[in-house]
């Protein structure tokens, strides 16, 4: 009998991150109440999260465990961890200067071997490197949501330093919310011993040691977190409600004393060491209102978390030649001139230009979104640092009222504000004033714009249908989830308000004295008020797009593709529902027949959803078609001969185009396929599930997507359009295998009509499921209803214990 031979199996390098972020100010508020009830410990400030590894998952079901992945080759621990955390999650990861990483990167390795039943082989060997990761994700329940399709990670779990470092040593965490006890993956326990790894005594001390380093820089972080929110904390009470400097913890003069670095790290320890101490004198001088000023010194520290990431990002964008910054400073200097010597309305201009020049560029307006839940806690929050983008519609709005204001019964907002709230002035005057200024304010904004007064009015009628539009949307796309239709319901004060009014109550003139809704109010004025401007901006260049039709594109189809021979209705099946899609059979000049599907022109309202993550003018797929191979015409042909077939077709409609239009320039703005998708799951090979957004099915489509850009030379005009061939109207056939087993790795990939079958939940996943595209942050639906501000949608979810995503496969 011949020996056996065994395999050596190779060492594969590994990142794990612990992703930590600041807590909520409601649940540090909640931490205040306990520790006064028992004061012993400290109040946690930062949370680590830890994902939750699916029962379905191949290793540690069921575990709690770090986010990470094997390193690509060249890559730092640290960018594995930043790119795994994106892959990932739902998280995102906080700008490091490359100069800072080392700080949040541990010293050492270890070594330890992956095993499952049968611990004497294991699946793989591992080296294993930890790095700590800043997150923004404040106020991002994240546990509720999904992470992607084909993820083995179904929530995250936010866990304390001290909770951590217990867990560490004991080897599972029990969660305070659910009181479900779950195990740690082996490698980051101190445990001698785990039914998911094997290592040997040298590196399970390097384990210890290192799981010791990441606790040591997690307090290391809490403890700057502490000091931060002593300062706000501070400088607030000092500043607005004229505390003593004598009555607290830490003199307030001595935080602006020039000190050494040394000096600096000892105040900081000590300002750590005493914020319970000053939240407990705060607390007990403020009684009631002690909730609401600590919420606006929490939200300008997380709002230098925010800025510092949205920051970033702006300047991402804005990489300028030298000559370029020269021209941005003349303009700068030219518009403190206009300031200086004209009257309001020439800076309104100026700033409506700027506006423009932004709100329609899906990276910036989505940064409004996510900082408004912030911006309604700050008092002063039109001074905060924030992007250049929200400074510009600050100053904007205020200076809009400003000029509105002229000829009426005040000269200021803060006159204004009182005039509102005052019970000797009769309702009819106040309505009468209230209709004046709204008259006044289209009239301004429609200058300031260059539109007409009935384009304003349009645009504000559609920003007021935006919202309710699209929770019924999200209601139809999945009865089930009926409770993320309802909470649009919440916004009745704001429903049927003029421009004006909205304007004053985002400026804090609380028209209703709304009490203790007032934060949402304000919320979903400023956020009406976006989408208002957006749609004022972006309605133009939609119909711009629109009024081109034909496309060019549409002329070439019908000659290229043929004339129709045919209509058909065809029966579409989901879980033994069914619906019916009319189809269109185009023959070409060569013979060869196929599906052509013209798609409906995508409406404003979805275009302007579509811009939160990229420029309206870019949107390629507001016209678009699908070009189909018949599986009964074509099945004589197998799956590479297809792919062939197709790819040739589409090359030889490009080539037509180059012909047909000698005078235009033709640009592909995308080309990419998901073929290889097919020859990784012959080879049993992993299969790429990534997409635009998490739980995308997009690369599970054989289909080659083009999108293209035709722009006139002589009229300049520009035509964009989104051409998606597919080889397979349905790919899971038998005629496309030439052995059984190809069929059973063909790990779910799709066809164009089971596209349409197995991905109904397309309509509700582009609402509720984290972007991919702009800043990766949000789903549409957080940054329209954030959890933070609407606490009922997170207390829904998790009191049904459902996740999303196995909410809509069920």
């Amino acid at each position: 009998m011949p020996e056996k031979v065994w395999k050596e199996i190779p060492i594969v390098d590994a990142s794990r991150a612990f992703p930590f972020a600041f807590r909520t100010p409601e649940s540090i508020l909640k931490s205040l109440d306990n520790y006064l009830q028992h004061p012993n410990g400290g109040i946690p400030i930062i949370e680590v999260f830890l994902a939750h590894k699916t029962k379905e998952s191949k290793y540690s079901s069921n575990h709690l465990a770090p986010i990470g992945g094997k390193m690509l080759p060249g890559e730092s621990v640290i960018q594995t961890a930043y790119r795994r955390i994106h892959e990932e999650s739902t998280l995102v990861c906080s700008p490091l200067k490359e100069k800072e990483d080392s700080r949040f990167v541990v010293d050492g390795s270890f070594n330890y071997d992956v095993t499952g039943k049968d611990e004497k082989n294991p699946y793989e060997k591992r080296r294993v490197s930890f790095t700590v990761v800043p997150v923004v994700n404040p106020q991002i329940m994240t546990s509720i949501y999904p992470i992607q399709e084909d993820s083995k990670i179904d929530g995250f779990y936010g866990l304390s330093i001290e909770e951590l470092n217990l867990a560490f040593n004991s080897g599972h965490h029990t969660d305070s919310i659910s009181n479900e006890t779950f195990p740690l993956q082996g490698h980051i326990t101190k445990l001698k011993d785990a039914p998911d790894m094997t290592d040997s005594k040298s590196n399970r001390i390097e384990r210890r040691k290192m799981l010791g380093e990441v606790t040591r820089i997690l307090r290391q972080q809490e403890q700057r977190a502490r000091s931060i929110l002593y300062d706000n904390l501070v400088l607030l009470a000092l500043g607005k409600m004229g505390f003593a400097e004598e009555n607290l913890p830490i003199p307030g003069a001595e935080l602006t004393k020039n000190v050494t670095p040394d000096e600096q790290f000892q105040r900081m320890k000590l300002k750590s060491e005493k914020l319970e101490e000053l939240m407990v004198i705060l607390k007990n001088s403020l009684g009631e209102n002690f909730k609401e000023f600590f919420t606006e010194a929490y939200s300008k520290v997380l709002g230098q978390v925010y800025m510092t990431h949205f920051r970033e990002n702006e300047e991402k964008h804005y990489t300028l030649a030298a000559k370029e910054k020269k021209r941005l400073s003349e303009r700068l200097l030219a518009f403190l001139k206009i300031k200086k010597e004209k009257p309001i309305y020439g800076v309104l201009f100026n700033e409506a230009e700027v506006i423009r020049e932004r709100m329609v560029n899906g990276n910036f307006s989505t940064d409004v979104l996510h900082f408004l839940p912030l911006f309604i806690n700050m008092k002063d929050s039109f001074k905060g640092r924030t992007t250049r983008l929200i400074i510009e519609l600050a100053r904007f709005m205020r200076d809009l009222t400003k000029e509105a204001i002229i000829g009426g019964p005040y000269k200021s907002l803060d006159e204004l504000r009182e005039f509102f709230v005052d019970d000797n002035i009769l309702l009819d005057t106040k309505l009468f004033y209230s209709q004046r200024f709204n008259k006044r304010l289209v009239e301004i904004i429609s200058k300031v714009f260059n539109t007409d007064k009935k384009a304003v009015e349009d645009a504000w009628t559609l920003a007021s249908r935006f919202i309710p539009e699209l929770a019924e949307e999200t209601k139809n796309a999945d009865p089930k989830l009926s409770k993320l239709y309802q909470f649009h319901e919440l916004r009745n004060e704001v429903t049927n308000l003029s421009l004006g009014n909205t304007l004053l109550l985002a400026l804090g003139v609380d028209i209703k004295d709304n009490g203790t809704d007032w934060p949402i109010v304000k919320f979903e004025a400023l956020r009406q008020l976006t989408f208002f401007l957006k749609i004022l901006l972006e309605k133009p260049i939609y119909e711009n797009i629109i009024k081109k039709k034909p496309h060019p594109i549409d002329f070439s189809i019908n000659k290229f593709f043929g004339p129709v021979v045919d209509n058909r209705v065809i029966i579409l099946n989901h879980n033994g529902e069914q619906r019916k899609m009319p189809i269109t059979y185009r023959r070409g000049l060569d013979g060869n027949e196929f599906i052509v599907d013209e798609k409906p022109l995508k409406s404003l309202r979805s275009a302007v959803r579509k811009s939160l993550e990229e420029n309206i003018e870019g949107i390629a797929d507001i016209q678009s078609c699908a070009v189909v191979l018949p599986n009964e015409l074509y099945d004589h042909l197998n799956s590479e001969q297809r792919i062939g077939f197709i790819n040739q077709q589409a090359e030889s409609f490009l080539e037509f185009l180059n012909v047909n239009y000698p005078s235009w320039d033709i640009v592909k703005m995308e080309d990419k396929n998901t073929f290889d998708n097919f020859e990784a799951a012959i080879k049993n090979e992993q299969v790429s599930e990534t997409g635009k957004r998490t739980g995308s099915k997009g690369d599970l489509l054989i289909r080659r997507k083009i999108k293209l850009r035709m722009t006139d030379r002589k009229t300049r005009e520009s035509y964009n359009y989104e051409l998606v061939f597919y080889p397979f109207e349905e790919f899971d056939g038998e005629n496309y295998y030439e052995k059984e087993e190809e069929k059973s790795q063909s790990k779910g990939l799709m066809g164009w009509r089971e596209k349409m079958e197995d991905d109904p939940a397309y309509s509700l996943r582009r609402l509720i499921f984290p972007l991919r595209g702009a800043l990766g942050l949000k789903s549409i639906y957080e940054l329209l209803f954030p959890p933070s501000l609407y606490p009922e949608l997170v207390k829904e979810m998790r009191e049904s214990n459902i996740n999303v995503y196995r909410h809509i496969s069920s």
